[in-house]
């Protein structure tokens, strides 16, 4: 997730949909008072090399913000993953949790937005990403069966109920050109290119 207040807008980030890709392009833009949400310590690295981005404001309630310094990039990761404080504000979080901690006046005025993905092709990302944590990979029709799809439904992030709450939903076919449409119409810097994260997983293969 990421909070800009510098451009008024929320992204609220789903699985599997290269959400991560648009977060690391979209802390590009983000001032020093934005929200910037903690990513794998892997794709933070990627962060770092791309713009220099860190982590921040993510934190309530008083707990110790994370560094500001630039750790050397070849240890990037292994830092970040050694500082591990509590977040309030995740990059899964979902709407009907950031509602309430950005208060009424944000959420009615910045412009939310979210990616969606065809429905067989996020479960086929879900699932090849799943299986390079398994010593035995099990089949797709397997796995299709057992409960760990439960995690590809997106609804949830940006639905709360029966209510759409962002404004626009990016479409992941062609997610870099509704991100420039996006950015264009609203005013916002051009974020660039989208880097592949997250893209090892998978390598072109399909069911």
């Amino acid at each position: 997730m990421i909070l800009s207040h510098d451009w008024r807008f929320v992204f609220l980030k789903t699985r599997k949909t290269a959400g991560t890709s648009v977060e690391i392009a979209l802390s590009r833009i983000c001032g020093p008072l934005d929200v910037v949400t903690p990513i794998s310590p892997v794709d933070q690295a990627l962060r770092y090399q791309d713009s220099g981005a860190l982590p921040r404001n993510y934190l309530l309630g008083g707990t110790p913000a994370p560094p500001t310094h630039a750790p050397a990039k070849a240890h990037f990761a292994q830092q970040m993953k050694s500082y591990q404080p509590r977040a309030q504000l995740f990059n899964h979080i979902t709407a009907s949790q950031l509602r309430p901690l950005v208060g009424a006046r944000v959420w009615q005025t910045y412009f939310r937005f979210t990616i969606e993905r065809d429905p067989f092709e996020r479960l086929e990302s879900q699932y090849f990403w799943r299986m390079q944590f398994h010593d035995q990979p099990i089949a797709f029709s397997a796995w299709l069966r057992s409960d760990l799809p439960r995690n590809t439904r997106n609804a949830a992030v940006y639905f709360d109920g029966d209510t759409l709450e962002v404004d626009f939903v990016a479409d992941h076919a062609r997610l870099a050109e509704d991100i420039a449409l996006v950015a264009k119409l609203m005013g916002w810097p051009d974020p660039g290119d989208l880097p592949r994260a997250k893209s090892h997983t998978r390598r072109g293969r399909r069911i």
